[in-house]
């Protein structure tokens, strides 16, 4: 009964914290405008040429995110509503990932056997601790998409490592998990934060996993899918990015070593 009363009282809050969410979502996204700064110039540019078209020249000439950008052009095409909907959903995913990672290193820290549901709203908390006024800098989709779509797509992908690391081992064995995995690591990997952690991550928990006897080619498989991804991710459109934006703010950087852009990178 205390068993049932818990997962009770758990899933009220969880409901509470996804209403929470949903409202002040619906708030945010019918008070920002919709069509300003990338997303006006990518409207204006997908009123007269395909999406294909624009992709690639996109890929040629400014970066390689094709696959976010891919995304992103689909909910362009249509009605703003489509967009508002599921990224209010990709949100509370979000938190709720978020949150469910929280209790497991909450548990693992302070070795309880289960960490308080009140968690739950601690992470809505910390989340709407985030200045949202910078997500419309760069219009709100392509905002969104690009910052955080990514990072839950980059979560989901760790899915699978974090249930091993949790030996639950038996939740891992589901094939369909396997592939959700898979396919979140192509758009994690296409933006560069999320592509840089699964690249560190995934090795480092195989590694860890394989001392304490566990082995899975699994995790091997997600991270030769990060490194292809990574490769593609830094060929054509930002090899171009890069070289122009260091031409025009930083001409000295293409004179630095690897140590150097690495530590330049980390200490910014």
């Amino acid at each position: 009964m205390k068993w049932f009363d818990g997962k009770r009282r758990e899933s009220w809050e969880c409901l509470l914290a996804a209403g929470i969410l949903a409202a002040a979502f619906a708030w945010f996204h019918f008070s920002s405008v919709w069509a300003s700064s990338d997303t006006l110039y990518f409207l204006n540019e997908l009123s007269r040429v395909s999406v294909s078209e624009l992709l690639w020249s996109r890929f040629e000439n400014v970066t390689s995110r094709v696959v976010l950008e891919a995304i992103l052009f689909f909910f362009l095409k249509h009605s703003p509503v489509w967009f508002y909907v599921c990224n209010t959903a990709v949100v509370i995913l979000t938190v709720f990932m978020l949150g469910f990672y929280g209790r497991e290193m909450g548990k693992r820290c302070f070795r309880m056997e289960e960490a308080p549901p009140i968690l739950w709203l601690l992470t809505v908390f910390l989340f709407f601790c985030y200045p949202f006024g910078d997500m419309t800098v760069a219009g709100v989709p392509g905002s969104f998409i690009n910052y955080v779509w990514s990072g839950t797509f980059g979560m989901a992908a760790l899915l699978p490592l974090c249930l091993l690391l949790m030996n639950r081992g038996e939740g891992v064995y589901s094939k369909k998990l396997w592939l959700l995995s898979a396919l979140c690591v192509i758009p994690a990997a296409n933006m560069e934060q999320p592509a840089a952690l699964l690249f560190f991550f995934l090795p480092a928990g195989a590694v860890y996993l394989f001392r304490k006897g566990v082995k899975s080619r699994g995790i091997l498989v997600l991270w030769g899918l990060t490194i292809c991804s990574m490769a593609f991710l830094l060929s054509q459109g930002n090899a171009v990015r890069v070289e122009m934006s260091a031409q025009a703010y930083w001409p000295e950087f293409t004179e630095l070593n690897l140590m150097q852009k690495l530590w330049n990178g980390v200490a910014s």
